[in-house]
């Protein structure tokens, strides 16, 4: 009999197949120790969307701790997305998210979300909910402004924001007393929070 897992694994790829067409069904024993399986990938296949399905069949897996969706066409997560609550490691790079996916504020314990290359527009406030990221990847998107409530990541090491359309910083940046890395390159910036260059003083590497 297959266990939970494999009956999930092979949902999983009936739903993607049959989201895409292209694709060849893939067979799980080409999949090494499912039970154990803590990533799942789903980069460069044109996915315009995740079925809820999905989802549920992810929900069956229960060391999944790493989702990559990069390179996709993905502009919105589905509804049931904010049940996958033991995800730590969300990769969303390259796609085309115009809003924040507000279903991530629900996964308490995400390590590293990366947003990367998408057309968003506004950081909601909420980010804030997030207080145990340590990496935060934002570049190459089309970023005015950051909220106050950045300030609340009190865990982050990374912040990559290069390449937006940022022309200030919150003061409350500078309340980040553990990052280590900042990239802010390629942004108008025109104004800077008074305690701007005591704060990078303290950080190992940062480009501006």
């Amino acid at each position: 009999m297959r266990s939970n897992c494999e009956t999930a694994m092979q949902r999983i790829m009936i739903c993607i197949n049959h989201q895409n067409e292209f694709l060849k069904t893939h067979e799980l024993s080409q999949i090494d120790d499912a039970i154990h399986l803590t990533s799942l990938s789903f980069s460069n296949l044109l996915l315009t969307e995740l079925t809820e399905d999905l989802i549920d069949a992810m929900l069956a897996i229960p060391k999944l701790t790493e989702l990559v969706l990069t390179h996709n066409n993905l502009s919105r997560l589905p509804a049931n997305f904010h049940k996958l609550v033991d995800i730590d490691f969300l990769h969303l790079f390259n796609n085309k998210f115009e809003t924040f996916p507000v279903e991530i504020f629900s996964f308490g314990d995400l390590v590293l979300l990366d947003l990367s290359r998408n057309k968003l527009s506004e950081l909601p406030q909420e980010v804030g909910m997030l207080s145990n990221l340590e990496i935060l990847l934002l570049d190459s998107n089309q970023l005015k402004q950051l909220p106050q409530d950045i300030g609340d990541l009190k865990k982050l090491l990374h912040l990559h924001i290069a390449h937006n359309e940022l022309t200030s910083l919150p003061d409350e940046i500078t309340t980040l007393s553990k990052i280590c890395y900042l990239d802010l390159t390629g942004n108008p910036l025109k104004r800077l929070p008074v305690e701007i260059r005591d704060w990078l003083e303290k950080i190992r590497s940062f480009s501006i």
